[in-house]
């Protein structure tokens, strides 16, 4: 499965790997990671906001959710209409944080979800992340 550290590694490089001054925050991130940059760069950028005890969990599985609102976050989205998700029969399981940017990934054809389910809490694996990864930049580029 694809874990946080190499979600906020690939928005970084996705975004060019800029330049990083500051270290994390996170209890849980070493200066000296392989991710350290890429996790400072995504907390500063507001991509990431880490959980409520200090900590990023760099080596936890990212959920689908998770996957999304990094995502959408990434792209900067001010959409804020979510009744697309009632017509997916686990919408109600959707964290709060999470309920826009999923809207937002299905509107844009970024998640499809399967079938009439979203599966929020379930691990993203590397495949489906390349999918979502590949949807949203044919989005932005209009390939």
């Amino acid at each position: 499965g694809l874990t946080r550290a190499m979600l906020a590694e690939i928005l970084y490089r996705m975004a060019g790997s800029p330049a990083v001054t500051e270290n994390s925050a996170f209890a849980d991130t070493r200066a000296d990671a392989w991710y350290a940059d890429a996790v400072a760069w995504a907390a500063q950028k507001g991509i990431v906001n880490g959980f409520g005890d200090g900590t990023f969990r760099p080596d936890a599985l990212v959920t689908r959710e998770q996957l999304t609102t990094m995502l959408w976050r990434y792209d900067g989205s001010t959409v804020t209409d979510t009744t697309d998700l009632d017509a997916f029969t686990d919408s109600t399981e959707l964290s709060a944080f999470a309920r826009v940017a999923m809207s937002w990934a299905v509107k844009n054809g970024i998640l499809t979800g399967f079938g009439s389910s979203l599966r929020p809490a379930d691990g993203a694996n590397r495949a489906e992340t390349a999918a979502m990864l590949h949807r949203y930049l044919q989005k932005d580029n209009n390939v």
